[in-house]
């Protein structure tokens, strides 16, 4: 089973381009828009990492992390 990584970005365009870089490495990648769905795809697929972008608006990276 690859590793698991869990992306949170508010950009779609860099959410995006994350996605198809970490899965082209081979990596399991589970995308989130906010930090909000960022919590709660974190408590269901258990990642190996989190990358997690500070500046979101409503929530942001510090508060989630």
């Amino acid at each position: 089973m690859p590793p698991r990584i869990l992306v949170v970005d508010d950009e779609p365009d860099m959410l995006k381009l994350l996605e198809t870089l970490l899965t082209r490495r081979g990596f399991d990648v589970v995308a989130a828009p906010d930090a909000y769905s960022g919590l709660q795809a974190a408590y269901e697929t258990r990642p190996d990492a989190i990358l997690l972008d500070l500046m979101m608006p409503g929530m942001d990276g510090f508060d989630a992390c």
